[in-house]
């Protein structure tokens, strides 16, 4: 059975979002017989992701907070030097399959972990969340279009995976310019860069 870690820290906002993707991906990735294990709130750190990296997962999965050279892990971790992971930690990666959700990792740690990894996608800038708002529930969009992404990379390929989100947030840019232009949403032009954006940023790299 082919074995896939989810990593989601929980502690503000944003990961409010991402931990309600990583519920629905670990759900979807169940119900089509992968074997996943996941690393919640305050295990998302260094020690409990090398711990559990000693039997290496096919796909790893890493949903929250990003930096150019780390995964920011659950807060406080990331201050007392135990995010779970750092650019100088990936060959940890050798030989897996990896998908960060995450803002800017692809800069420095994606670049990094195509040496060691099958492949990484990530964000080589701010990734944007949505929410659900009176005039339109903009975060069940996002969370469709990211956990596409990481359903088809892990079930088909990485390339067909970003391709496929990208034009996901492409299709939901092009209605709520609509909704901003034409209907008259408050908050539509603000998801419409937002959606546009995540487009131009989603990346994969191997090696």
């Amino acid at each position: 059975m082919v074995k896939v870690l989810i990593l989601a820290p929980w502690h503000d906002v944003a990961t409010t979002f991402t931990y309600v993707l990583a519920n629905r991906i670990e759900k979807k990735l169940k119900e089509k017989g992968y074997d996943v294990d996941r690393l919640d709130l305050y295990g998302v750190n260094k020690i409990c992701f090398n711990i559990a990296e000693l039997e290496p997962f096919e796909y790893v999965i890493y949903l929250g907070h990003g930096l150019p050279s780390a995964w920011y892990g659950q807060h406080p971790f990331f201050e007392v030097g135990l995010a779970p992971l750092y650019v100088t930690d990936v060959p940890i990666l050798e030989n897996q399959k990896v998908v960060a959700i995450a803002c800017y990792t692809l800069i420095q740690l994606g670049a990094r972990a195509k040496r060691y990894a099958d492949w990484y996608i990530g964000a080589n800038d701010v990734l944007y969340v949505a929410f659900p708002e009176r005039e339109h529930n903009y975060m069940e969009d996002f969370l469709v279009a990211y956990e596409s992404l990481v359903i088809t990379a892990v079930e088909k390929d990485p390339e067909i995976a970003v391709k496929a989100c990208r034009d996901i947030f492409k299709r939901y840019a092009e209605l709520y310019y609509d909704f901003w232009k034409y209907r008259g949403f408050e908050l539509a032009d603000a998801y419409y860069y937002a959606a546009k954006h995540n487009a131009d940023v989603i990346e994969v790299v191997t090696r």
